[in-house]
């Protein structure tokens, strides 16, 4: 009775940090963006709006379902836990090499050779982000919203500032790319301060084995739902 009430308390605590973090950054992206909106100009926003397609489903196949999966597994052990956070690492490498190389093809389908560097700069987030994947995860598998929500306010707060000093010093589109691996930084910094979990040197893809058909169904279904969400970018 003790643990029911315990979860009922955290998952209130935590649906109210979930509401602050929304208002908060909606107040935040608002104001940034009006700003950002005089600055900067519609092939800007346009150029990291092609980027982010290519980036998300990068970043879902990233996290390889994994992320779903530590969260539903009723029990994972310690040796789990690491190898997973190294399965990311790795595949975060794979793929900032594979975007890395298909950048300039990318480029030439676009039509916009300026593309490909801003494709390759906004490829180092993604290891930046997979750094950081597995304690969000973990985090979030502890029902410890007020972590999550101070780090994505805090992150977004800091990549906003540091986007309208770029954007007002006349960086034109990279001020957009800056801000936003200034964000994926900021964010991976703070969940490995919050974080409790700390990777230990061991691996074991045996012990994950299990986790990998299910695994595997969340990320299709996530790249199938990026892909239906993006159709019309």
């Amino acid at each position: 009775m003790e643990d029911l009430q315990a979860l009922k308390a955290k998952a209130i605590n935590g649906s109210l940090w979930g509401i602050l973090e929304k208002f908060s950054l909606q107040i935040v992206q608002f104001i940034v963006g009006v700003i950002l909106a005089r600055l900067l100009g519609p092939k800007d926003f346009g150029l990291i709006a092609i980027t982010l397609i290519f980036s998300g489903i990068i970043q879902a196949i990233t996290d390889a379902g994994f992320e779903k999966t530590l969260i539903y597994q009723k029990e994972i052990s310690s040796i789990q836990i690491s190898t997973i956070f190294y399965v990311n690492i790795l595949l975060g490498v794979l793929m900032t090499i594979f975007l890395f190389i298909a950048a300039p093809y990318i480029a030439v389908f676009f039509k916009d050779q300026m593309l490909a560097s801003i494709l390759r700069v906004v490829s180092i987030g993604i290891i930046i982000s997979a750094l950081a994947q597995t304690q969000r995860t973990l985090l979030m598998r502890e029902l410890n919203f007020k972590k999550l929500s101070y780090t994505q306010i805090l992150s977004s707060l800091m990549a906003g500032i540091a986007g309208v000093v770029f954007a007002y010093n006349g960086y034109g589109v990279w001020s957009l790319v800056y801000s936003g691996l200034i964000s994926q930084f900021v964010s991976m910094l703070l969940f490995w301060i919050k974080s409790a979990w700390y990777p230990k040197i061991e691996f074991s893809y045996k012990s994950i084995k299990i986790m990998i058909p299910y695994g595997g169904k969340i990320l299709l279904a996530s790249i199938l739902y990026y892909f239906n969400l993006q159709f019309n970018n």
